[in-house]
């Protein structure tokens, strides 16, 4: 997300507020980092409380 973010400004610089489509997408990365994140740390955390077999669905989600 970072490169992304990172490559754009580089080679668009002040220009890259006027460009919605490439703000939409990284926002987009941003969020599903965030999700993906996310899911995978209250999985460990129910992991660690229940069991890893307790949670075997989740796991395999992750």
């Amino acid at each position: 997300v970072l490169m992304a973010a990172g490559g754009a400004a580089q080679k668009l610089g002040l220009g890259l507020g006027e460009e919605q489509e490439i703000v939409m997408h990284i926002a987009d990365m941003v969020i599903d980092t965030y999700l993906t994140e996310s899911v995978v740390l209250r999985t460990e955390k129910l992991a660690a409380m229940k069991g890893a077999e307790a949670v075997k669905e989740q796991l395999a989600m992750c």
